[in-house]
């Protein structure tokens, strides 16, 4: 064996969707901000990205993060969360993955009851709230950056499936939004072939058809996911949903989120709350396609640009599942990995 690297991992999973969090063994990234360290990735480390997330290390819906120095004075760490998918500026699930990982491995000190984290992430400065008890994380919340309705009932032309109406919302990310009943499915496990497919077509068409543009953030500008709602399986649930994602759109497979989704959680708020359906202050119980619950709720009315916003919190639980040491070997075809 001829290794060429070792790379360390912590890995975790949060309400079922996975997270791997690299702690040691990548070169270092360069850059002023988070955002140039993210394009600094994306430019010059993107065989490490393939390598962790990709067969045989990963699969198609595997996600994970990189933890660096921050590049504000008033964050604690930065971050850089990626998956087989591609990158991404915000991930909910991840972060509160790498909370419960930084916190419980001794990365950040651990105090009772709450031990609170401010991330220098691409989406912004986040703030995470660990509920620490009996020597362990109980659970975490973040709260998102600022999250809207951007556009209403927005008819687009998708092949195979005819003209239909989306909202998109968004929570981190730009997150497309239908119901499960306008194509005759449920969410649950059966269907996520269906369920796949017809992500994979609404995005897309949507990112075809649609201008996108976030009002403070010019660099993001397509949407990056789409939520399929449907009526909840758990009574204490307010929707069920499933999430599809493909954050680089057309150069990777596409995949189901197992959890509620962090950013989906944030913007489906963001869209029930400009419909009047959510209030301020009210639970936010939502389930994802294995009956996984994330709680969340709306604590302040903001704006960002010209739209009406809100800021979420969100909490979910995670649990570390694995410390790993991979090593890339030389000789090995397959060391920057491959997708099925």
């Amino acid at each position: 064996m001829k290794i060429v690297r070792l790379v360390t991992t912590v890995d975790a999973h949060t309400a079922g969707e996975n997270v791997r969090v690299i702690t040691g063994g990548i070169p270092h990234i360069l850059g002023e901000t988070i955002v140039k360290k993210m394009e600094y990735c994306k430019k010059e480390l993107d065989h490490l990205r393939t390598a962790l997330m990709y067969e045989p290390r990963g699969y198609r819906a595997m996600f994970g993060c990189i933890l660096t120095a921050p590049t504000t004075n008033d964050a604690d760490l930065g971050i850089l969360f990626m998956g087989a998918p591609g990158y991404l500026d915000m991930c909910g699930h991840a972060l509160i993955g790498a909370t419960t990982v930084v916190i419980e491995t001794g990365i950040i000190k651990a105090t009772e009851p709450t031990t609170i984290i401010k991330w220098d992430t691409c989406a912004g400065l986040i703030t995470t709230m660990a509920n620490f008890e009996n020597e362990r994380v109980q659970s975490v919340t973040f709260r998102g950056t600022p999250s809207f309705l951007y556009k209403s009932n927005v008819p687009i032309e998708v092949r195979r499936l005819g003209k239909i109406l989306v909202d998109i919302s968004f929570g981190g990310v730009f997150t497309a939004i239908v119901s499960a009943k306008d194509f005759g499915i449920k969410v649950i496990p059966d269907y996520s072939n269906r369920i796949l497919d017809i992500g994979e077509r609404v995005l897309n068409a949507i990112n075809e058809q649609v201008e996108i543009k976030h009002p403070d953030h010019p660099h993001v500008e397509t949407v990056g996911q789409v939520m399929i709602t449907d009526d909840p399986v758990n009574p204490s649930a307010n929707y069920r949903n499933a999430v599809v994602c493909c954050h680089e759109s057309g150069r990777s497979k596409m995949a189901i989120d197992r959890s509620p989704c962090g950013t989906g959680t944030c913007a489906r708020m963001a869209q029930l709350f400009s419909d009047g359906e959510l209030k301020l202050n009210r639970e936010f119980i939502h389930e994802s396609i294995i009956g996984t619950l994330f709680r969340g709720k709306l604590v302040e009315e903001v704006h960002v640009g010209d739209y009406r916003a809100v800021v979420p919190e969100v909490t979910g639980t995670a649990y570390v599942t694995g410390i790993h040491q991979f090593v890339l070997d030389r000789d090995d075809p397959l060391k920057y990995g491959f997708l099925l």
